[in-house]
């Protein structure tokens, strides 16, 4: 019987529940329904009245057809001639019914598109766009159940491909409509096959695209973080990678997106949005490289030796069988061919091996040969293990997550022995048995994977790889970080198992290493490995742009400065907070939106509490903005009055146009260090009519350059001439030459040359700024008391220098022609020294404001126009947030595409991962660096520019790797010496010559009729050396033929590698192809005993001494003399009066310390650093920074370095004044006669040689000294 209820019934026979409703408001009961149409066939007209004004889906036709049928009286056999079955209301699970949802209705649909374009107004709606009707139901379907499942990318269509599916299909349909069964059961949705033969790039981005905006139609995630997603996963798809890989196919890629969305799905039934589902899958874990990673290469199959032609006389099925082999030197050699095992040594002897066993045709008992030499397995005792899998919960290294979190206890100095047993069966030669084993994926020919393997065996290959070079990554860390056992690799790391003996011994010699708590420790603990870092503990960083009163770490203890804005950032951060505007900014950020990420609106409250909190603090808000440049210096001023800031003279200077100090001395800032005043003439002011050849090659792209600037403001044309500007400018005109800056990652810009017209040389800046290093946010790496992740936030302004406006009365300063037309600038262009000065103090301005703003412990520096901040994972976002909402405020031009907010940061060409702790060298540096040593090795005659991209990549590189940097003194040498060359002169000139020199032989006036440069040096005359004017009188040159000078030209680009520069590309050559890529971002451990040394040098001796003391009291102590001649046997030629290398002396004596450091500890190894003391200051400062171009200074600091390689112990070299060194200065001073000064004992006495301290190389020693070997030790000399 069926229900009373029409809404009943309808639900009941499945119809949607819109619909449902759609029909009880327009008034339906059963019995008007009952009587809707006489029959079934009747009802087929109502139906196709409804389906015009709401589009019916089939399905839904037919739960309609239902419906009425069930209100029909029941009617027996023979009342209708063709009877309708009654179709079940239940739908099987799993059916096609419930993966497609029915069609939503047209004004559902224009009013998802309406809201869609209000969200996204730049977005294009068209039918090639916008995704299918049925794909678009299915997401709003799973999106308004709230249970997410990824879509196939066959259903990833647009509605244009769509509707050819469904006309294509509809022209190919049977014609079975009179049956009735075709429009009641057919609902198969569109889909386009998915495979690898047919699809590219395009098609996959197109699938994701169409995804993408589904989901955003029916606003289950913003479509900015869609697109990062989808951005993402093209960039891996698409990455290029060596001829042995390759990318993964299109079904690898579907299989790839599936995983991906099926973890969006689980963290969704958990409560997440899929906004923040996206952004964890695309900026934090590291899932999608993983699954997107490179596959080996199938190459072609090698054709089998069965498919190969026989010979005639070989075993084939028509040969007789007389074939034999051509003799015994050529077995053994075909190539392709495994060579087999034959023989093994066992019980002391060599037995033979059963071949004919191996492969099954041995079947005699009492064979004289082995079958099988391990079937025996002799009983080994093992130490007792803890029944514990600590990795039981957690993803294997292969897991990019797993190994960022592995990489941290490594590089912190927390493990001290480290061991990786990656998967070997991949390995296995056993595998290349020909029997019944599991099948080889590898062989020596073919590491990569053999031919013909199936994608599933390809990723076990890949798998395989992968785990080991994680492995083997983790364990360079491990070794990075110095501790390491003596011995290296032990010679039984090939088995799978110890023998007693050897493990025991194993045992005993990594037991001092680890810690004797006996607890087991399980991946819940790793971070209670880390070392906090405490608030007294070096290193601490310096330097963070900001000038002498601002300092980097923010994490550091008693703080001097004042909380000045709290109020504001108490009511700014409750805000944010509330409205969540920090996920806002995470999604604009990874989007990579070049528009600022709030509105208007947005601002607008945060503008209020501005205005409120300086209101407080007396100040009137005054919000008008000086022409020519964006920001509100007003509002800015009064954020420096309001915490005192020390550069007050900065925004008055800047809001009436800032003074180049050409004319008008530049006032002081007083956080910067004062430039020291040369007495050189500066040229003077010039004009130049033409550019540089950076501009003329390319006049369109140049006159498009200048009339962008022309348009923001920052250049002028000129209408006169020359002289009409010098008279419009009283204060002085240069015109500049005009130059184009290109680079592979920013877009090309205008540069200024205002050296070549004089200007920069003329312009006394009174400060020099100081920059911040990568060695800087080492220092202030991890913070303080921290033992949270990290993350990084990083900020560019846009042409930061173009920001500062010239004073009126200065602009013609700072000029260029282009195509006889002059232009100058309103504002300080990039090129000219002022300009930089000028943002260094602005730039500094911001830094110490954005500080007191964070507040809470973090880290900042700022790097010409380059902000960088880090500090706790869960407190980024919000202050990020925080200084977002400021710039955006005062209009501070921040290029929006290049912020960057995630645990792993570039900045100034150097990749922080501040989760890991590790620090990168982009490859394309080395491979660049590698390029330019390649070049110059093959051509050792080469140019000064040359050599200065070769010197300048090497020292931004070795910034991190300190111990490679003093090599770099060869070249320096090279770069400032400069080939002489021969120019002749007329006999009847050399009379005169010296009309045309200076006292120093110095050209200042070409002879005539010689091509002679000015500023030329005379070193030599027909073969004879000159030093002086003197010397050119004491010459007798007698002849009628022209005589030859041989002068250096100090503008020649010209230059020469000696063998010693080319000795030492070389090295750097050998070092780059070996060198890791990464390195720990943690300093090493600082030693806590006392070290100090010190060298006195009288004549012909010097005489080193110092001493150390470890914490628990032992100390050590030394004192040797050497003479002129000890350093003449090492080819280290010094001054006859030794005291004038004092400095090197100085050196010598802290190498000395760290043999002593290095002596007092097993293995001759530790990474450590020790605090020494010293009263040279350029011993001090040469053993800090590790580089000098000083001679002999130079060499000596070469020993420091290779000893420091060898040890792994640095030196931190502090000044103490010579009254306090009292101690080691007694020490270097004492005549080896009288009493040890200080009460040092004889038995503490090291002696050191000066041919063992340049060896640099450890002395292999017996403990106990009374132990006895079979061999005698090799002499030092020999190793």
């Amino acid at each position: 019987m069926a229900s009373d209820n029409l809404e009943d019934v309808l639900i009941q026979s499945g119809v949607d529940s819109a619909l449902t409703s759609s029909l009880m408001m327009e008034g339906w009961s059963c019995q008007s329904f009952r009587m809707a149409a006489a029959d079934i066939h009747g009802f087929e007209d109502v139906l196709q009245e409804w389906s015009s004004s709401t589009p019916l889906s089939a399905f839904q036709k037919a739960c309609l057809r239902t419906a009425f049928q069930s209100l029909q009286p029941q009617q027996g056999p023979s009342a209708s001639a063709v009877s309708t079955p009654t179709l079940s209301t239940t739908t099987p699970a799993g059916s096609w019914a419930e993966a497609f949802p029915p069609k939503l209705e047209n004004a559902v649909l224009q009013a998802m598109k309406q809201k869609f374009m209000a969200n996204y107004p730049s977005e294009l709606i068209h039918a090639d766009l916008f995704p299918s009707t049925r794909l678009v139901s299915l997401v709003h379907d799973q999106l308004s159940k709230k249970v997410w499942k990824w879509v196939p990318w066959k259903y990833r269509i647009s509605l244009t491909r769509s509707e050819e599916i469904s006309s294509n299909r509809a022209q190919k349909m049977p014609k079975i409509d009179h049956l009735g069964l075709h429009s009641l059961l057919f609902d198969d949705p569109p889909s386009i096959d998915v495979s690898n033969n047919a699809m590219g790039v395009n098609s996959i981005r197109n699938m994701l695209e169409v995804h993408d905006r589904a989901i955003a139609l029916c606003q289950g995630a913003h479509l900015a973080n869609l697109k990062a997603y989808t951005h993402k996963f093209i960039g891996f798809l698409t990455a290029k990678y060596d001829g042995d890989l390759r990318n993964t196919s299109v079904l690898e890629a579907q299989h790839a997106d599936q995983k991906i969305w099926t973890v969006i799905a689980e963290l969704m039934e958990r409560g997440w949005n899929m906004d923040d589902c996206l952004h964890e899958m695309t900026n934090l874990r590291h899932d999608l490289p993983s699954l997107l990673q490179p596959r080996p290469r199938v190459f072609k199959p090698l054709p089998s030796p069965s498919s190969q032609t026989a010979s005639p006389r070989g075993d084939g099925p028509k040969g007789k069988g007389q074939g034999k082999s051509k003799g015994k030197q050529n077995s053994g050699k075909s190539k392709g061919k495994v060579q087999w095992l034959t023989e093994i040594q066992r019980d002391g002897g060599f037995k033979q091996l059963c071949m004919r066993y191996q492969v099954g045709k041995c079947q005699t008992p009492n064979c004289f040969t082995m079958h099988d030499p391990f079937n025996e397995v002799d009983s080994v005792e093992t130490l007792p293990v803890h029944d514990v899998d600590p990795v039981q919960d957690f993803a294997p290294p292969s897991d990019s997550f797993t190994r960022g979190r592995l990489s941290q206890p490594e590089q912190a100095n927390a493990v001290g022995y480290g061991a990786a047993s990656p998967s070997c069966c991949e390995y296995s030669r056993l595998k290349l048995r020909d029997d019944d084993g599991p099948k080889a994926l590898r062989s020596p020919e073919h590491l990569s994977g053999l031919p013909n393997l199936t994608p599933w065996e390809l990723q076990r290959v890949q798998e395989s790889f992968m785990m080991l070079s994680r492995c083997v990554e983790v364990l360079t860390l491990v070794f990075q970080a110095g501790l390491r056992d003596d011995s290296g690799a032990f010679a039984s790391r090939a088995t799978a198992q110890y023998p007693l003996k050897l493990a025991q011994l194993f045992a005993n010699l990594v037991a001092p290493l680890l810690d004797t708590s006996g607890l087991d420790l399980q991946w819940s603990d790793l971070d209670a490995l880390m070392p906090t870092k405490q608030l007294s503990e070096y290193p601490f960083s310096q330097i963070d742009g900001g000038g002498a009163f601002s300092h980097p770490d923010w994490s550091q203890d008693n703080r001097q400065e004042h909380d000045w804005f709290k109020t504001l950032r108490t009511s700014w951060m409750n805000r944010i907070i509330s409205e969540r505007l920090d996920k806002i900014l995470l999604a604009h950020v990874a989007s990579g939106n070049p528009s600022p990420p709030f509105s208007v609106e947005i601002l607008t409250p945060f503008k209020a509490d501005l205005e409120q909190f300086l209101e407080a603090h007396g100040h009137t808000p005054d919000w008008s903005v000086r022409q020519h440049q964006p920001i509100h210096l007003h509002i800015l001023h009064s954020f420096q009055k309001i915490m005192h800031d020390v550069d007050f003279t900065l925004l008055p200077s800047l809001l009436e146009g800032v003074r180049t100090g050409f004319s008008t001395a530049i006032p002081p800032s007083g956080i910067f260090p004062p430039k020291e005043r040369t007495d050189i003439e500066p040229d003077p002011l010039s004009a130049h009519l033409s550019n540089w050849q950076s501009a003329e090659e390319d006049l369109p792209l140049t006159r498009e350059l200048v009339q962008e600037e022309i348009d923001k403001g920052w250049v002028f044309p000129y209408k006169g001439s020359l002289e009409e500007a010098q008279q419009e400018y009283p204060a002085g005109v240069a015109i500049g030459k005009l130059g184009v800056a290109r680079s592979d990652s920013r877009a090309p810009r205008l540069v200024v040359d205002s050296s070549v017209c004089g200007l920069n040389g003329r312009c006394i800046i009174p400060e020099r700024s100081t920059l911040p290093t990568a060695k800087e946010v080492l220092r202030s790496y991890p913070l303080r008391q921290c033992q949270r992740n990290l993350m990084g936030f990083s900020l560019d302004v846009k042409a930061a220098h173009k920001r500062i406006v010239l004073h009126p009365d200065e602009c013609g300063l700072v000029g260029f022609s282009l195509e006889g037309q002059l232009f100058f600038y309103r504002v300080t262009p990039f090129g000219a020294i002022f300009s930089a000065f000028w943002w260094a103090r602005l730039g500094g301005l911001l830094l110490r404001i954005f500080h007191h703003l964070i507040w809470l412990s973090h880290a900042g520096f700022l790097y010409v126009d380059d902000f960088l901040f880090f500090m706790e994972a869960n407190m980024m976002p919000l202050s990020a947030t925080l200084l977002c909402i400021f710039c955006q405020l005062l209009e501070i031009p921040i290029s929006w595409k290049k912020t960057a907010m995630h645990s792993s940061i570039d900045y100034i060409g150097w990749k922080f991962n501040f989760n890991a702790g590790i620090v990168t060298i982009p490859i394309e540096k080395i491979l660049k660096l590698r390029g330019y040593i390649e070049h110059l090795i093959s051509q050792p005659r080469t140019t000064r520019k040359s050599l200065e991209k070769l010197i300048g990549l090497a020292m931004w590189i070795t910034q991190l790797f300190p111990l490679m940097r003093i090599w770099i003194h060869y070249w320096y040498h090279d770069l400032y010496t400069i080939p002489a060359t021969h120019f002749s002169i007329d006999a009847g000139t050399w009379p005169r010559i010296h009309q045309y020199l200076t006292p120093t032989l110095t050209f200042h006036t070409a002879p005539l009729g010689s091509a002679i440069p000015i500023s030329g040096k005379l070193i030599a005359v027909r073969h004879q050396a000159v030093s002086s004017l003197a010397d050119l009188t004491s010459l007798h040159i007698k002849t009628d033929n022209r005589i030859w000078l041989r002068i250096i030209n100090p503008n020649s680009s010209k230059r020469k590698l000696r063998p010693d520069s080319l000795r030492i590309l070389k090295l750097f050559e050998h070092w780059l192809m070996g060198v890791s890529p990464s390195r720990p971002m943690r300093a090493k451990p600082y030693w806590n005993g006392v070290a100090a040394a010190d060298a006195c040098a009288s004549g012909s001796y010097c005489q080193i001494g110092g001493f150390i003391r470890h914490p628990s009291g032992v100390q050590f102590w030394f004192s040797e003399k050497f003479s002129h001649a000890d350093f003449d046997i090492l080819s280290i030629h010094l001054d006859p009066n030794m005291q004038r290398s004092i400095a090197s002396f100085e050196t010598l004596a802290q190498i000395a310390l760290v043999w002593l450091v290095a002596t007092s500890f097993p293995g001759f190894r530790i990474p450590i650093c020790v605090k020494s003391l010293s009263d040279n200051t350029g011993a001090k400062s040469v053993s800090n920074k590790l580089f000098t171009t000083t001679h002999p200074l130079c060499l000596f600091v070469e020993i420091l370095t290779c000893l420091a390689s060898t040890t792994g112990i640095e030196l931190d070299v502090s000044h103490i004044p010579g009254a306090d060194s009292v101690t080691a200065d007694d020490l270097s001073r004492w005549d080896f006669s009288t009493p040890i000064p200080h009460d040092f004992q004889p038995s503490e006495r090291i002696h050191l040689s000066l041919n063992q301290l340049f060896r640099c190389s450890p002395h292999p020693t017996l403990h106990p000294p009374e132990s006895k070997l079979l061999w005698k030790l090799p002499h030092p000399l020999a190793m």
